[in-house]
């Protein structure tokens, strides 16, 4: 797609698209226009030597595809992990837009250090730390949080570990009460036992 058809796209006003759960957004390589990530979380993609691999997380708030605003094609692969809101999403020129562009930045580099953290260390202490971050980190409060899950085969892929192993660390936080599930797809975080849970050295 040319840059000049790119252009036109973001200034005609798209509207905001709702992304079902599981649903692709953009393929790596795609021509395509930036996205403000509304509502949900985003899994980011890479293929390496003909397997898609893991990279990152979008949360709200976040610009995913931002390389298209240099004529690139897609750098990953965007897929929904939560029912998701995105607007098309050009370069603010204020000075208030430019501030919240350089926070989002920072934001992410924040994140992909967190990111880092959820893949060491032990099987709970993983769950735990990507619970957190779902929910906003030291962000999200003290009340009790509403977290909408992603598959159990995404979160095995975020913190490297197995399905089997997520699946019974969230089984422990249940048990201390920490986490109460809400149906399949949501569920109601105790921030504060979140926050302060010790995690055993060894399981």
């Amino acid at each position: 797609m040319p840059l000049q058809i790119v252009q036109a796209k973001l200034s005609r006003p798209c509207g905001i698209r709702r992304i079902a759960r599981g649903q692709c957004i953009y393929f790596e390589g795609d021509k395509g226009l930036p996205w403000h990530l509304i509502s949900g979380i985003v899994r980011l993609d890479r293929s390496e030597q003909g397997d898609i691999q893991f990279a990152s997380l979008a949360l709200a708030g976040d610009v995913i595809g931002s390389e298209t605003l240099l004529d690139a094609d897609y750098a990953f692969q965007a897929t929904a992990l939560t029912e998701c809101a995105i607007e098309p999403w050009s370069l603010p020129l204020a000075d208030a837009g430019r501030r919240a562009v350089i926070r989002s930045l920072v934001a992410a580099e924040q994140r992909a250090a967190d990111l880092i953290a959820i893949r060491t260390g032990q099987p709970l202490e993983r769950v735990r730390r990507l619970m957190l971050l779902l929910a906003g980190g030291s962000n999200a409060g003290l009340m009790p949080t509403k977290l909408m899950l992603p598959k159990l085969c995404d979160m095995a892929d975020i913190t490297g570990l197995a399905a089997e192993t997520v699946c019974r660390s969230i089984s422990e936080l249940r048990r201390q009460g920490v986490l109460t599930r809400e149906g399949q797809r949501s569920a109601l975080v105790s921030m504060v036992d979140l926050s302060e849970l010790e995690c055993p050295t060894e399981q």
